[in-house]
């Protein structure tokens, strides 16, 4: 019988890529890397992925994003053109995807936004008499809270692989619908971002981190100039949400351009780039 895993970015597909290959267990194990990061932006309705202005509209918001964080790596504008087809592509891959070689597919997903997220997406375009699901929070760590499939090890998964469970029907019919509340509130402006508190994927404002940067950035520099990417570096480590580097420095670039943060060096060099808080 062959299983289908979906995981979440490169990062947690690639550590079950090499748990399977290291066990021999890849040739009943396949793993399908999604790599769009559904916590941030517009989200699109299973239902019409065809339709390329919903696809295009996504695709836009995480290409501003990512030249915000890279700016460096526009000098070609060509590359606008493929990265718009690059992401184009990954987005609609999940809906295009041939399940019906597949006995079983099994989500993985941590108690964050964005793998939560992929779960709910899931329930809502795949036959429901496949789903499995393998929540990371049941491998107990004493110390801290595993934020991602990403950050589990070898001897993690060889416990956690052992502890999927079927997704019955009645949950599945509720994440359908909690992906179609999501989808809902992306088309509002004010809810562009999702976090995930009390249990429960919430849609929030994009400027849900903006306190915690400013909060970090006064107390790193006291005063002083600090460089963005430890300040963003430390906005990662310290955040109980799993969110990307992209989105906090597309934030600092916000503040700064708002003038609650004021910077010394080249905007389009962000690596060297140091920042304060405006007085």
């Amino acid at each position: 019988m062959l299983t289908l895993h979906i995981a979440n970015g490169a990062s947690a597909s690639g550590t079950l890529k090499h748990y399977f290959e290291q066990n021999k267990l890849d040739g009943t194990n396949e793993v399908l890397c999604f790599d769009d990061y559904l916590a941030i932006g517009p989200l699109y309705d299973g239902n019409k992925v065809n339709d390329h202005q919903l696809l295009n509209q996504r695709a836009n918001y995480l290409f501003d994003m990512l030249q915000i964080a890279h700016l460096e790596e526009f000098a070609d504008v060509n590359v606008e053109d493929q990265w718009l087809v690059d992401i184009t592509e990954d987005i609609s891959k999940l809906f295009h995807f041939d399940f019906t070689p597949y006995h079983k597919v099994v989500i993985w997903h941590g108690d964050n936004a964005p793998e939560r997220s992929l779960l709910y997406l899931c329930c809502h375009i795949i036959d429901e008499h496949k789903l499995y699901h393998i929540s990371i929070n049941d491998y107990n760590l004493s110390t801290h809270m595993l934020r991602g499939v990403g950050a589990c090890s070898l001897e993690m998964l060889d416990f956690l692989h052992n502890q999927e469970k079927k997704i019955n029907p009645v949950d599945c019919v509720q994440y359908a619908q909690l992906w179609q509340t999501l989808v809902k509130s992306s088309k509002r402006p004010d809810s562009l971002l999702r976090v995930f508190e009390s249990n429960e994927v919430k849609s929030v404002s994009e400027d849900y981190f903006d306190k915690q940067i400013l909060t970090q950035c006064q107390e790193q520099g006291q005063g002083n100039f600090v460089l963005m990417m430890a300040l963003v570096g430390r906005v990662l480590g310290l955040s109980e949400q799993l969110i990307t580097d992209t989105f906090i420095i597309a934030r600092v670039y916000y503040l700064i351009q708002n003038t609650s943060l004021e910077y010394q060096g080249d905007l389009d060099q962000p690596r060297q780039l140091q920042v304060r808080v405006r007085d």
